[in-house]
């Protein structure tokens, strides 16, 4: 999505792709991301996601409650959780494979837990479990 309809930019020795604009996204179309980003039906998903993000941005944009993420079509718990992190909201954590991994060797000793244990590894952090995640996990 970067690289097909993001803006390119130079730093640090790399070329990065900034994240279009939900204008750019949605003039963009169907079919182009389908074709040249590749992401197959999630294409819908993006388009009602750049749709509501810019018909409503201060809902989307507020960080009073990270549910709202909820309305847009493709969110689940995962993508919830990285889109609050985004806006500045970081009382959840984005369990996926990786979390997964990271939470089983560094704290079961290899040994999958449950998954209510898994999910509350970082629960003492509260309002800061992402960041909490964020900073363990990179300490490799």
């Amino acid at each position: 999505l970067t690289s097909q309809l993001g803006n390119r930019t130079n730093g640090f020795g790399r070329t990065f792709y900034t994240f279009p604009s939900p204008e750019t996204i949605l003039d963009a179309g169907e079919s182009f991301l389908q074709k040249y980003v590749r992401v197959g039906y999630r294409s819908r998903y993006i388009l009602d996601a750049a749709e509501k993000i810019l018909n409503q941005p201060e809902r989307y944009l507020n960080t009073a409650s990270a549910d709202v993420f909820n309305e847009i079509k493709g969110v689940g718990p995962y993508a919830r959780n990285s889109l609050a992190m985004i806006i500045g909201r970081y009382d959840g954590v984005p369990v996926d494979s990786e979390y997964k991994r990271h939470v089983i060797q560094t704290y079961f000793q290899g040994v999958a837990p449950s998954k209510k244990e898994l999910e509350s590894v970082y629960d003492k952090w509260g309002d800061y479990k992402y960041l909490a995640y964020w900073f363990d996990y990179n300490q490799k």
